[in-house]
C-alpha cells in the first residue's frame, strides 16, 4: 500500500464536517493525494470496452495511489469505481482516511446518544454502527457504543443488546480490556445481570487491568462501592481504603478530591474525623480540571447551604466558574438553577431576562438555554421574567437540533396536560417519537409514569 501521509486540513474538515452527506466522502478520496500528472487516454482505450464487474475487480487490487491515479484516468467509469464496495475498500487500505473514517463514526456515535441531529436527519443505530471502517480503532469504538446502547435499552438490529453481546465485542487490547472492566462495573452498579447472573463487586475489581487506567478505574468503583455502602470481599469499603487505592497521578489526586468532596457532602468520616471544607479545598489540584470540579463542589455546597468556613454565596461560584475552563457557559446553567431555585443574586432573585444573556452564542450555550426555558415553562409557580411559551422551548430544541431532549419536553407536556401548538400532546405521539430515534427503555418509562398519573387521577376523582 502506498504510504500514507497526513490528511490535509481542508480534507479533515469536509470529512469530519455533520453537514457532508456520506454520500459525497468518496469525493474526498481525490483531495488526499495530489496526482502530479494525468495521462488521459483515448476513449477508445480497451479498458472502456472492460465490464464494470472487471473493473472493480481490477481496482479492488490497486494501492490507493494507483487507484487515484486510475480513476483520474479513465474518467467515464468514476461511476463504476466509486461503487459502494471499492470505495469502502480504499477508504479503509489507506491508514489516514481509516482513521478520519473512524473519528467522523464516532462523532455520529456521540451525537446519536446525545439525542442530536446529524446533517439535520436523526440517525439511528444501525446507521452509526455501520459508519465505523473495518480498523482496530473500529472495533472499540463499536464495542463502546454498543455497552451505551445496552445500558439505555437501545436494540441494534431490530434487537436488544444482550450484556454478553457487549463483552464479546471488546477487543483483547489493552485499552479493550480497560473498557470491558468497565463496563462490567456499570453491570454490577446497575445491577445487570451478565450470564444469567448478577455482576459481583469482587468479579469487576478482578476484571480490572493492572495498567495506570485500569488501577484508575478500580478506585473509581470502590468509591462507588463506598458511597453506596457495596460489600466488597464480605465487608463495606471504607472511605480511608478508597484513598490509599487512587494512584499517584493528576488524574489519581483529581478523583481523590472529588471523593473527599463526596464525602463531605455526604457527611461520611475519614481517619474518623468529619471532612472538612478546607481539606476538601486543598486537596483539589492546581489544574485547569482541578478548578472545574472545585467549582461545582462550591456551587453544590451553595445549593445545600454548607458554609465553606463562610456561607457560599452565589457571587462565590460565579467567580469560581470564572477561573475554569467552559466557565461563561457553566456560569449561565448556574445562573438558571439559581433562578429556579429563588436565590438572591446581589440581593435580588434573578430574573429569566438575567439568565438568558448569560448564554454564551455557541451549540452548547443553545442547546443549555433550551433546557432552562423547558424548565421555566413546567416550573409551578412561575419564575420571574416574560412568559416564556411551550411552542417557543419547541423551535429553540429544534433549532439546536437536539431531538431526544425535544421528545422528553412532549412527554412533560404530555404527562401534566399541557397543549403545544394549541393542541394536546398524546401519548402516541410521544411514545412513537421515542420509537423513532431508538430510545425504548425511555418510552417504557414514559408508559410506565403515564399509567401511574392515569391511576393517581382516577383515585383522586375517586376520593
Amino acid at each position: 500500500m502506498f504510504p500514507a501521509t497526513a490528511v490535509s486540513p481542508r480534507v479533515m474538515s469536509f470529512i469530519l464536517d455533520p453537514q457532508t452527506p456520506d454520500s459525497l466522502i468518496p469525493f474526498a478520496l481525490f483531495g488526499i493525494r495530489t496526482v502530479k500528472k494525468v495521462h488521459r487516454q483515448p476513449d477508445n482505450c480497451y479498458l472502456n470496452k472492460l465490464p464494470d464487474e472487471l473493473l472493480e475487480l481490477i481496482a479492488s487490487n490497486l494501492s490507493f495511489f494507483d487507484f487515484v491515479h486510475f480513476s483520474a484516468t479513465h474518467t467515464r467509469h468514476v461511476s463504476c469505481l466509486r461503487s459502494d464496495y471499492v470505495i469502502k475498500k480504499m477508504l479503509v487500505s489507506d491508514k489516514s482516511m481509516a482513521l478520519l473514517l473512524f473519528e467522523r463514526a464516532d462523532k455520529k456515535a456521540e451525537c446519536y446518544l446525545r439525542g442530536l441531529l446529524w446533517n439535520d436527519l436523526q440517525l439511528t443505530p444501525d446507521e452509526v454502527v455501520n459508519a465505523f471502517p473495518d480498523s482496530p480503532e473500529s472495533r472499540l469504538g463499536i464495542a463502546r457504543f454498543k455497552a451505551n446502547c445496552c445500558i439505555r435499552g437501545i436494540p441494534l438490529n431490530n434487537q436488544k443488546v444482550s450484556t454478553e453481546a457487549v463483552v464479546e465485542a471488546f477487543p483483547d487490547s489493552p485499552e479493550g480490556k480497560e473498557r470491558l472492566s468497565f463496563f462490567k462495573a456499570q453491570c454490577c452498579l446497575r445491577k445487570m445481570p451478565l450470564h444469567g447472573q448478577n455482576v459481583s463487586t469482587e468479579a469487576v475489581v478482578e476484571a480490572f487491568p493492572d495498567t495506570p487506567k485500569g488501577r484508575l478505574e478500580m478506585a473509581i468503583f470502590k468509591a462507588q462501592c463506598c458511597l453506596r455502602e457495596l460489600l466488597l470481599h464480605g465487608q463495606q469499603v471504607s472511605p480511608e481504603a478508597v484513598v490509599e487505592a487512587f494512584p499517584d497521578s493528576p488524574e489519581g489526586k483529581l478523583e481523590m478530591a472529588i471523593f473527599k468532596a463526596q464525602c463531605y457532602l455526604m457527611g461520611l468520616p475519614l481517619h474518623g474525623m468529619q471532612v472538612t471544607p478546607k481539606a476538601v479545598l486543598e486537596t483539589f489540584p492546581d489544574t485547569p480540571k482541578g478548578k472545574l470540579e472545585m467549582a461545582f463542589f462550591k456551587r453544590e455546597c451553595c445549593f445545600r447551604r454548607l458554609p465553606l468556613g463562610n456561607p457560599i454565596l452565589p457571587k462565590v461560584v460565579v467567580q469560581a466558574f470564572r477561573h475554569s475552563p467552559g466557565g461563561k457557559l457553566e456560569i449561565a446553567r448556574f445562573l438558571g438553577q439559581c433562578c429556579l431555585r429563588r436565590l438572591p443574586w446581589k440581593g435580588q432573585l434573578i430574573t429569566q431576562e438575567d439568565v438568558l444573556r448569560a448564554f454564551p452564542d455557541s451549540p452548547g450555550g443553545k442547546l443549555e438555554m433550551a433546557h432552562f426555558k423547558a424548565a421555566c415553562c413546567l416550573r409551578i409557580p412561575r419564575v420571574l421574567g416574560h412568559r416564556i411559551t411551550r411552542d417557543e422551548v419547541v423551535k429553540d430544541y429544534q433549532a439546536a437540533k437536539a431531538t431526544l431532549p425535544l421528545v422528553r419536553f412532549k412527554a412533560e407536556c404530555c404527562l401534566n396536560g399541557l397543549p403545544l401548538n394549541h393542541q394536546a400532546v398524546s401519548a402516541d405521539e410521544v411514545g412513537r417519537d421515542y420509537e423513532r430515534g431508538g430510545w425504548l427503555a425511555e418510552r417504557d418509562d414514559f408508559y410506565t409514569r403515564l399509567k401511574w398519573k392515569k391511576s393517581q387521577l382516577n383515585d383522586d376523582h375517586l376520593a
